[in-house]
C-alpha cells in the first residue's frame, strides 16, 4: 500500500514494544510505569503506541491536555490517564464523564472539581502537581501557602489525592546537581504533607532521563517520553545506560528526475546555483509535511543507501535533491528523510542541523503523512488522518 503513498512515517511497533521492556528493565519491582503519549504519541500516533505500551508492561498513561484522553478513552483504553498540563473549567464535564485525572497546581479548580463531581455523585482522583524549579505550572514546593492549600484541597469532597509529581528541568544534563535540588525539594514538601497527615500514594518525579539515571528517585511510578520512541534525550545521555531502537522513519519518493545545465539556478529564491550538469530529482515532500524549511541546503536525504545532497529551498510540498552521483534511480524510488538503517540520517542528525531537539523534529511529521505500523516485518495498519 505505501507504493501509494507520497510520502509517510513509517512506525516500528517492534521497537516501541523493546523500548519499554528496557525501560522496564530499569525500574526497581515496585515502581510503576507511566507511558507519556502526548502529542500523538510524539509525533507516532497515540492509539497504536498506547496498544504496544499496554502490551509490554506499561500501567498508565499520561497525555498533555484533555481531548488527547478522550481520544483513548473512545478507542476502548481503560487504564489510568493522567493529564499532565492545567486543565480548565470547561474541561471538567469531561473529565468526569471519562474518568481523567487532571494534574491540579491550585485550590480554585480543586474547588470547582469538588462542586461539579459532587454533584454527579462521582470521586474522581487528581495528581498534585508541584513547582520544584521548573518554574512551569504547581504548586510552589516548601511553601506554607501551598501546604496550606493542598491540605485544603484534601478535605474537598469528590475528589480522591491519588498522586503528587513534579517534573526535572535538567535531569538530561551532564551536571546532576539542580535535579538532585528538585528531588530534595519535592521530598521535603512531601514530608511536610505527611506531617499534616496527607500521605498521597503515588509519588513521581522521574522523566525518561531521570528514569535511568536517578534510580533512586523511580518511586511509586516513573513517566516515560522521548525514550519509548527510542530517542535519548540529549546529546549529553549515555547511550550506554539504556539499548533504545528509533521508531520513526520518514520517507517520501521521487516524483520527477531532469538534467540540468551548470549554472542553473533551484527553487524559490534561486538560493543554489548548479556547478556543473547535474541529474536533479524532485522529493513529494516538503515544510508542510513536517520537513522544515530551515534544512534547505543543509541536509542529505538517503537513496539506495547513498546520501545525496537536498538543494535549493525546501517548498511547502516538494523539494530537490542532486544524484548525479548515483546510479539507477528512477521516478518512484523511495528516499528517507531520517531514520531506518543506522548509517542513515537520525533524528537527532536533523535537531543538530537546526538547532533542536529530537523531539521536536518526530513531533513536527504533520497529519499530511500517514503512519504505516509494522510489526514483525509486516504492515499491520495504516493511519490516515486525511481520510
Amino acid at each position: 500500500m505505501e507504493k501509494d503513498l507520497r510520502a509517510w512515517a513509517e512506525i516500528d511497533l517492534d521497537a516501541i514494544g523493546h523500548n519499554t521492556r528496557e525501560i522496564k528493565r530499569c525500574l526497581s519491582e515496585k515502581t510503576k510505569l507511566m507511558g507519556v503519549i502526548k502529542a500523538d504519541a510524539y509525533g507516532h500516533g497515540a492509539v497504536e503506541v498506547a496498544a504496544e505500551l499496554l502490551r509490554n508492561g506499561a500501567d498508565q498513561l499520561a497525555v498533555a491536555f484533555a481531548d488527547e484522553a478522550v481520544e483513548l478513552r473512545r478507542h476502548g483504553f481503560d487504564v489510568p490517564i493522567l493529564i499532565l498540563g492545567n486543565s480548565t473549567e470547561g474541561d471538567i464535564e469531561v473529565l468526569l464523564e471519562y474518568d481523567i485525572m487532571p494534574a491540579v497546581s491550585d485550590y480554585d479548580f480543586a474547588e470547582k472539581l469538588s462542586k461539579a463531581a459532587c454533584t454527579l455523585g462521582k470521586v474522581l482522583k487528581i495528581h498534585i502537581k508541584l513547582d520544584t524549579g521548573m518554574s512551569r505550572i504547581g504548586f510552589l514546593a516548601e511553601d506554607e501557602k501551598s501546604i496550606d492549600d493542598i491540605c485544603r484541597i484534601s478535605k474537598l469532597s469528590g475528589i480522591e489525592l491519588e498522586g503528587l509529581f513534579t517534573h526535572f528541568a535538567t535531569a538530561d544534563e551532564t551536571d546532576e546537581e539542580y535535579t538532585k535540588y528538585q528531588f530534595q525539594q519535592f521530598v521535603k514538601t512531601a514530608e511536610a504533607l505527611e506531617r499534616n497527615g496527607i500521605n498521597i500514594p503515588v509519588k513521581h518525579v522521574c522523566n525518561s532521563a531521570g528514569l535511568v539515571k536517578f534510580p533512586e528517585m523511580q518511586l511509586d511510578m516513573v513517566r516515560a517520553g522521548i525514550i519509548i520512541y527510542g530517542l535519548y534525550p540529549s546529546k549529553d545521555f549515555d547511550h550506554s545506560l539504556i539499548d533504545l531502537k528509533p521508531a520513526m522513519t520518514f520517507k517520501s519518493r521521487i516524483s520527477h528526475i531532469k538534467y540540468l545545465d551548470e549554472g542553473t539556478t533551484l527553487s524559490y529564491g534561486r538560493s543554489y546555483t548548479l556547478e556543473k550538469e547535474s541529474r536533479i530529482a524532485t522529493v513529494a515532500v516538503g515544510y508542510a509535511d513536517g520537513y522544515s524549511r530551515c534544512l534547505s541546503n543543509r541536509v542529505n536525504m538517503l537513496v539506495k543507501g547513498n546520501a545525496v545532497r537536498q538543494l535549493g529551498r525546501i517548498c511547502m510540498d516538494q523539494c530537490m535533491i542532486d544524484i548525479s552521483a548515483v546510479n539507477n534511480i528512477n521516478v518512484g524510488d523511495e528516499v528517507v528523510l531520517f531514520g531506518g538503517t543506522e548509517k542513515g540520517i537520525s533524528a537527532d542528525d536533523i535537531a543538530e542541523i537546526l538547532g533542536t531537539i529530537s523531539y521536536e523534529v518526530v513531533c513536527a511529521v504533520s497529519r499530511r503523512i500517514p503512519r504505516i505500523y509494522i510489526k514483525n516485518g509486516r504492515m499491520t495498519g495504516l493511519l490516515n488522518y486525511l481520510l
